[in-house]
């Protein structure tokens, strides 16, 4: 098996894993701005979703590289093809959790949370 993109399937899951993170912290801290009633939270989810659409870019690029370089067959075709179906996901789930934070902004400036 070729050394090259062995490395480079290494390197795509470990961005799926930091991606993964990423998107995990922002629904929780959008959650926890949402149920503390804490619109300084739901700024920092609000901040961090550029991280995960430059990082959804990336990973896309890196998924687009593996395939013109290595030309993977079977296991690791899948595996690529579904990681670039992951990454479209775990931004929308992203969104989600920005949307979570802007109406936690939007009901704290409307004081429905006093």
């Amino acid at each position: 098996m070729n050394i090259h993109l062995q490395k480079d399937l290494q390197d795509l899951k470990r961005y799926l894993m930091e991606m993964c993170r990423l998107v995990s912290e922002s629904v929780r801290t959008a959650v926890k701005a949402f149920e503390e009633r804490d619109p300084e939270l739901a700024k920092l989810v609000i901040k961090q979703d550029h991280k995960i659409d430059a990082l959804e870019n990336e990973i896309l690029v890196f998924c687009m590289k593996i395939l013109a370089l290595h030309h993977p067959l079977a296991r690791d075709l899948r595996f690529i093809t579904s990681a670039m179906s992951m990454i479209r996901d775990l931004e929308r789930l992203g969104d989600q959790a920005v949307n979570i934070a802007e109406r936690v902004e939007e009901i704290a400036r409307d004081g429905v949370f006093t």
